[in-house]
């Protein structure tokens, strides 16, 4: 019975070191890469592309045709692209704008599509409905905002809704 006792809290001991070490690995900071600036001199033009990457908001071009429109509306016709991660939260994007273009998700072709002029952001929804933390978010969002621009792409943050959980 001691035996079977000390067994069974060994296995409770280690799956909870498992589910520590699992918590802290997720909740961890991406270091932000470092990317040589372009210098930009782009003025709204008659005709520009909008890349949007972002979570599930993303996904399936939900958001294309809204601004498009909203786009031509205002006198300025947009092509708009997308990719977008079901349950990405702010670090996943970050990844997914960096990683290499046969990942899946990955939208870095973006960064080297020299016509597109905005990148609109759309990430934060899952960070706080993991409970991840605002220091995370803060963070891996200034390593977006860090990343687009030294392309010659302006970044566009789409703020986080008040909603409730």
């Amino acid at each position: 019975m001691i035996i079977f006792l000390g067994l069974i809290s060994l296995i409770f001991i280690l799956g909870l070191t498992a589910v520590i070490a699992f918590v802290v690995y997720d909740r961890s900071f991406d270091s932000c890469t470092d990317i040589t600036q372009i210098a930009t001199q782009k003025r709204l033009k008659a005709s520009i592309k909008i890349a949007v990457i972002g979570d599930s908001w993303v996904t399936d071009k939900k958001l294309d045709q809204a601004i498009s429109d909203t786009m031509l509306k205002n006198g300025t016709k947009a092509e708009v692209v997308s990719s977008g991660q079901p349950g990405a939260v702010s670090r996943q994007v970050y990844r997914n704008l960096t990683s290499d273009e046969s990942t899946p998700y990955s939208c870095k072709r973006f960064l080297r599509d020299k016509q597109i002029d905005f990148i609109v952001v759309v990430a934060g929804i899952n960070d706080t409905v993991e409970h991840i933390g605002h220091n995370n978010y803060a963070h891996h969002m200034l390593c977006i905002i860090k990343t687009i621009p030294a392309k010659g792409i302006y970044p566009i943050l789409v703020e986080i809704p008040e909603y409730g959980i």
